[in-house]
């Protein structure tokens, strides 16, 4: 009998070994950093977050989305070191990369606890349309049987994004983050709506990598006209990024995968029909290989700034590590 679960072991430590022999895995020393820098922000975040949550919502948030504060600051601090990562490569000045994290942290919040609750059955599929609904102005929303818990985060989202100062081209902006933040979601529904392994790789590879390219956006909110000429291999790169985060959390979920019969890009790209057809190393390789290439990127790209934060330069291999629940070394 096939031991589904040690093969899945198998795959996560080759993961493992290779990213720390590229030097993708974080010592002690810098890992500590991060972690002070991002549980930090997350707590004033969170406080935030909670706060504006009840004024809109009439509710506690925790009991409302029915997980613990812990859960949500890991969330939020995620999102914010994600986003001023992927923001590095154009955005320098720290005040700013600050407002464009806040923005993020809150979107990292609202697309897990979406990805979550529909999976779990806890809510219904929200479309791209009633997504974006909340792009006008701020209101309390009214409860009701149709009231969704996640509603006032949407809001909360959309009133971030209105607050940013620009230097005049964040209608064109906020447009284009409208269009991608309609089809990140409806690309979410049909993942869920499908709930086939082997189909409709376009909308699973959206899925993953769209998030990616919404975070990266509203810093050219804040940029000025000229910084247009870095948004088209800029949003390549941040998609690239999104795919990349995907691809790693259907490794880890690969196996949960199999056996609920839900879509996954290694199933799907290896043509994976059980587990004891895993080739470990070769997905471990192309794994690993997409991480270098994506952070090459970002140095090259950030080369010639001032030294960038360690909130951003640690972020990539902090999010692999919490992926792989990988320990800092040294």
């Amino acid at each position: 009998m096939i031991d589904s679960s040690a093969i899945t072991q198998s795959l996560l430590e080759r993961l493992t070994r290779s990213f720390t022999s590229e030097n993708l895995i974080l010592p002690y020393y810098f890992w500590s950093l991060y972690n002070s820098e991002i549980r930090t922000r997350a707590l004033l975040l969170a406080d935030g977050v909670k706060r504006q949550y009840y004024q809109l919502g009439g509710r506690d948030l925790t009991e409302a989305l029915g997980i613990p504060d812990e859960n949500i600051e890991h969330l939020l601090g995620h999102g914010y070191g994600l986003t001023r990562y992927l923001i590095a490569p154009i955005l320098s000045a720290e005040e700013e990369s600050d407002k464009i994290g806040e923005v993020g942290a809150v979107l990292s919040l609202l697309i897990t606890l979406y990805d979550h609750g529909l999976d779990d059955g806890l809510i219904e599929p929200i479309t791209g349309r009633q997504a974006i609904s909340g792009v006008g102005q701020l209101e309390t929303i009214k409860h009701g049987s149709n009231f969704n818990p996640l509603q006032p985060i949407f809001q909360l989202y959309w009133s971030l994004l209105r607050s940013l100062p620009s230097r005049g081209i964040k209608e064109l902006i906020m447009d284009k983050l409208v269009g991608y933040f309609q089809l990140m979601f409806d690309e979410e529904n049909q993942t869920v709506i499908t709930r086939q392994i082997h189909s409709q790789e376009l909308a699973i590879v959206r899925k993953s990598a769209l998030p990616g390219v919404v975070f990266s956006l509203p810093a050219f909110i804040i940029l000025p006209n000229e910084a247009l000429n870095m948004y088209d291999a800029h949003l390549r790169w941040s998609y690239r990024v999104g795919d990349f985060l995907g691809i790693l959390d259907d490794a880890v979920d690969i196996e949960e995968d199999l056996q609920k019969n839900h879509p996954n890009r290694i199933v799907m790209r290896y043509k994976v029909n059980e587990l004891a057809t895993i080739d470990c190393d070769a997905i471990s390789n192309n794994v690993v290989t997409l991480a270098k290439r994506i952070d090459r990127e970002w140095t090259s790209r950030c080369s010639g700034r001032n030294t960038q934060p360690i909130v951003s330069s640690a972020a990539l291999s902090a999010s692999i590590m919490s992926w792989l629940k990988i320990r800092p070394y040294g």
